[in-house]
């Protein structure tokens, strides 16, 4: 199974993530809750076009999703509001006062 990086791009981007600048040889793309920075990022090869089962079961884990969880947040079946509820139930980032 594989996952255009494009698309993941596009879809983490609708989901609360931003580019967090080029280190090196990779993208980064930082979630933010209620426009504040979290420590959650994941992140790819510049010249990566295609994500396969092993780097999206990385990603996945850098997020702090599953597998089949990561997928759903790319293919859009989770939004936003559900996955900072995940990160917050999970205990992963807390709610801003």
């Amino acid at each position: 199974m594989t996952r255009k990086i494009r698309v993941i791009q596009s879809s983490l981007s609708k989901k609360g993530f931003q580019p967090d600048g080029s280190k090196s040889h990779h993208v980064y793309f930082r979630f933010f809750l209620n426009g504040l920075r979290t420590d959650i990022y994941t992140y790819f090869s510049h010249g990566a076009d295609e994500a396969g089962d092993w780097l999206l079961k990385q990603m996945a884990k850098q997020v702090k999703l599953d597998r089949s969880q990561f997928l759903e947040l790319v293919d859009c079946g989770m939004d936003y509001e559900r996955y900072a509820q995940l990160l917050l139930e999970g205990g992963h980032v807390r709610q801003s006062d």
